[in-house]
């Protein structure tokens, strides 16, 4: 079980990784910085607060967040748990319900 010290350790770090790579791509990739700023501009023009709830719906800073998790994945292996029972007909396995299931995260 995580706790919640660990879960925010585990938070801060991935965030703070993935964070670092997505500002060095946008400082070497000048049009994809600029598109970006612009629609966070227009954006700001309807909410000059920026809250999470309009930054969660701007389309272009959603895929450089995805590309930049894409391209540099912040963990070699995400750790699942089962929240039910579930068969994988194509395995013939099935997936107990808090059962932990390992995930390699490839390039």
């Amino acid at each position: 079980m995580i706790t919640t010290k660990k879960f925010i350790i585990y938070s801060y770090e991935t965030t703070a990784s993935t964070l670092s790579y997505v500002l060095f791509e946008l400082a070497t990739n000048p049009k994809i910085q600029q598109k970006l700023y612009e629609e966070i501009v227009e954006a700001k023009k309807e909410d000059p607060s920026l809250s999470s709830q309009t930054l969660s719906k701007l389309p272009y800073l959603d895929a450089v967040l995805s590309e930049g998790l894409r391209k540099y994945p912040p963990a070699l292996i995400l750790g699942r748990e089962a929240m039910e029972d579930y068969y994988i007909p194509e395995l013939k396995l099935t997936l107990k319900k808090g059962q932990v299931v390992f995930v390699p995260v490839c390039k």
